[in-house]
């Protein structure tokens, strides 16, 4: 169908469910028609029985349309139809320099965390450990220990982003998984992690930074966190430390 003012060769698709599910059953019906798989994938109704329907088809292509079919499901909020997609390794989630990947995991979601996991094609230490470093940024434990029991991410990638990340975030129980990975380390770039979570305020961060005996900073580095401490008023951490 064509809206009003359109410009030429601009469509605008919108099958009910039941079209769908008719063209679907139509024995000259060709899947590989890009703005219906499009229409499906981005539809807030659910068509999850049609979508199916056309991934299995044997004419059906959707390698091409990964991006956009991934891309069209996550921006409509459909992390279902995300999770249909994922299922079908004909998807190709590492296309346009993984664009599709990233779409996923910034959806935050166990469900298709666990999903890309089990695909044969996908390492989650993609794009220099995107997932892990991202996901710690956030403070999502969850995902953090998910990504770590997989077992193929490097969790001191980026001179040990995850940790100096989520130090600064004050995340402590992301903090706290990433002292038990193997590769972290948590006094790097000159207790970096130590620093922001004491400059910014993060007490019970700090405390478990400090516990650890990999964390042995400098003179320098134990006077500047001793005197943010005792401006904030944090007496636990300035008995830490003197």
């Amino acid at each position: 169908f064509k809206r009003p003012g359109d410009e030429a060769g601009s469509w605008d698709v919108v099958l009910p469910e039941e079209v769908c599910q008719a063209l679907v059953a139509h024995p000259q019906f060709d899947p590989t028609t890009g703005p219906i798989l499009q229409q499906i994938a981005s539809s807030r109704k659910p068509l999850l029985g049609a979508l199916a329907e056309l991934l299995r088809h044997p004419a059906c292509d959707v390698r091409p349309a990964s991006s956009k079919l991934v891309q069209l499901a996550v921006e409509s909020g459909r992390l279902d139809v995300v999770g249909v997609l994922l299922r079908d390794e004909r998807i190709d989630v590492t296309m346009a320099r993984y664009a599709p990947f990233k779409m996923v995991i910034n959806t935050w979601s166990v469900a298709l965390f666990k999903v890309l996991l089990a695909r044969r094609d996908v390492s989650p230490a993609a794009l220099d450990n995107y997932a892990v470093c991202a996901c710690a940024e956030r403070g999502l434990v969850e995902l953090v220990s998910l990504l770590l029991d997989d077992g193929r991410v490097d969790a001191g990638a980026r001179q040990n982003l995850p940790i100096r990340a989520a130090a600064s975030g004050g995340y402590t129980a992301v903090v706290e998984r990433l002292l038990r990975a193997p590769g972290v380390d948590p006094a790097a770039i000159d207790n970096f992690a130590l620093r922001k979570a004491v400059a910014r305020g993060h007490a019970d961060t700090a405390l478990l930074l400090l516990a650890s005996p990999r964390v042995k900073p400098s003179l320098e580095v134990a006077a500047l966190a001793l005197r943010l401490a005792a401006d904030a008023g944090e007496d636990r951490l300035v008995a830490q430390l003197i």
